[in-house]
């Protein structure tokens, strides 16, 4: 196991840095979505929880301040 880094649990073993961002952007992604009021289920939420790449999650993070839905995200 590796050791924390300032105060911070070491990540699972299998989690890359890059991993553990996408899934949190996810997270806040989602957030932001549930706390305006938007609801994501189905293929939408699947679609954010299953990417990978932080670019496109901070790009929708963005939008998610925005948008009315959560199709608006992917057009």
């Amino acid at each position: 196991m590796g050791s924390a880094v300032d105060g911070a649990a070491p990540a699972p073993a299998g989690r890359d840095l890059e991993s553990g961002r996408a899934e949190a952007s996810a997270w806040l992604l989602l957030k932001i979505l549930r706390h305006r009021g938007i609801t994501v289920e189905g293929r939408a939420r699947e679609r954010i929880v299953s990417c990978t790449d932080v670019e496109t999650l901070d790009a929708w993070g963005d939008l998610a301040l925005r948008v009315s839905s959560p199709e608006e995200l992917f057009a």
